[in-house]
């Protein structure tokens, strides 16, 4: 019998030719209950939390991150996240798809590879200084009241840039990047790119170089730079986060994720899956899905 499949998350089918949505936390928990908030599900678009008031735990890509007042988290397509401790907490949930970001916007294109959904880069949780929060209050309030008049194109249009807005004055309040760690940071995301195109055929470094067309002086330097990992233990982190996606997203087993990620003999996926996570692939499973 096939494992239970882990929910997915799409988004409205009413609301896809728009792809965007926002509405406070407190209707949402209405709508909801904690059983179907609590498992883990894979979100199929993407996501913006704005803690008003309160605190809790959120759950994202099999990793728990903390938030307060002032704290907004950004939860990725495909990534696996869910609602833990989250009652008392007050705010917004932004909701949007891609096409609605991308429309004429190109510098917005790849966002899984740009800010803020690139978390090799960055991390899915920052929180707003006291001096800015009201700031950032307003702006998602005018966007939940722009929200309410989205039957026009030109709506439509505010929105989507009221949303680059906001992505954009939180990623101001990062330190500014060096012109040279811009470069690096492109050699950086080239190498995500490349790992996502051929991560499952190939986990020697030596093909990576290659096809970046870099020394691996300068891919070690890069990787250790913004990760503070070696070139070998960042490539078995990526493959080990798909292992888990695809454990918890699909109804394969064991057997059929091993072959899908590009391991010939299931127990050598297994043998891999356990040194990086101290759990055997099942185990792992039947954890997930349960929760």
């Amino acid at each position: 019998m096939k494992n239970k499949e882990l929910p997915k998350l799409l988004f409205k089918e009413d609301l896809e030719l728009i792809g965007f949505e926002i509405l406070t936390m407190k209707g949402f928990y209405e709508k909801y209950n904690s059983a179907f908030l609590t498992p883990p599900k894979v979100l199929k678009f993407y996501e913006i939390l704005f803690i008003e008031e309160g605190e809790g735990v959120h759950y994202i890509d099999f990793e728990t991150y903390n938030f307060k007042k002032g704290s907004i988290l950004f939860v990725g397509k495909n990534q696996v996240h869910s609602w833990q401790k989250h009652r008392s907490s007050e705010g917004y949930i932004i909701l949007f798809t891609e096409n609605f970001l991308y429309k004429n916007q190109l510098q917005f294109n790849e966002l899984t590879y740009s800010y803020p959904y690139n978390t090799a880069l960055y991390s899915p949780i920052t929180t707003i200084s006291k001096k800015h929060y009201n700031t950032f209050l307003s702006l998602i309030e005018l966007i939940n009241e722009e929200y309410k008049n989205i039957t026009y194109q030109v709506q439509q249009e505010v929105l989507q840039t009221l949303l680059r807005t906001l992505i954009l004055k939180v990623k101001s309040k990062l330190q500014p990047v060096a012109p040279v760690e811009n470069e690096n940071k492109e050699l950086f995301i080239a190498f995500q790119k490349a790992l996502d195109q051929h991560i499952f055929h190939t986990r020697n470094a030596i093909d990576y170089i290659q096809m970046l067309g870099c020394s691996s002086h300068q891919l070690t330097k890069v990787v250790k730079r913004f990760t503070n990992k070696s070139v070998k233990v960042f490539i078995d982190s990526i493959l080990i986060l798909h292992a888990k996606r695809l454990l918890a997203e699909n109804q394969n087993n064991v057997n059929e994720v091993s072959y899908l990620i590009g391991f010939n003999e299931t127990t050598n996926f297994i043998k891999f899956f356990k040194k990086h996570t101290n759990q055997t692939p099942s185990q792992f499973k039947r954890i997930i899905t349960k929760q």
